[in-house]
């Protein structure tokens, strides 16, 4: 409502609650205005864009994320199981669609999510291909 049509949901109720007409004068956009949700993966979540890097993609307005680093997401992917949701607008119905559906592809293929069942074994060789600098070469794990 705030992004599309200028009006501040929650700040009319506490003034109706406080017994002050809100004098809500809507001014429509003309753009298409709607959100989306950046969805999870199962695992657990190791790392995802800054809201700074979302907000600089085109036709972003405001950006939520939601879910701490080391969050164990589940096997069903919901609305309330993602990672964020974004407002995102576009000149035509078109352009909004094309912009949500290439937001959450970028923001998908930039999650970093580990097993969440896995193995020591497993995690060293997940960490190994996700960030070799930082894993760990003592001998011992060399038949990881």
């Amino acid at each position: 409502m705030e992004y599309k049509f200028g009006v501040d949901l929650g700040e009319a109720a506490v003034l109706c609650t406080a017994g002050i007409d809100p004098q809500i004068k809507p001014l429509v956009r003309p753009e298409t205005v709607g959100s989306t949700f950046l969805a999870s993966r199962p695992g657990i979540l190791m790392e995802y864009p800054s809201p700074a890097e979302v907000w600089a993609l085109p036709g972003v307005e405001h950006v939520r994320l939601e879910l701490p680093y080391g969050a164990r997401m589940a096997d069903a992917a919901d609305t309330i199981a993602g990672v964020g949701q974004v407002v995102v607008s576009g000149s035509t119905r078109e352009e909004f669609h094309s912009r949500c559906d290439f937001l959450t592809q970028w923001f998908d293929e930039r999650l970093v999510v580990a097993p969440a069942e896995a193995t020591n074994q497993d995690l060293r060789a997940w960490q190994k291909t996700h960030w070799p600098e930082s894993a760990s070469f003592f001998p011992t794990y060399s038949n990881d």
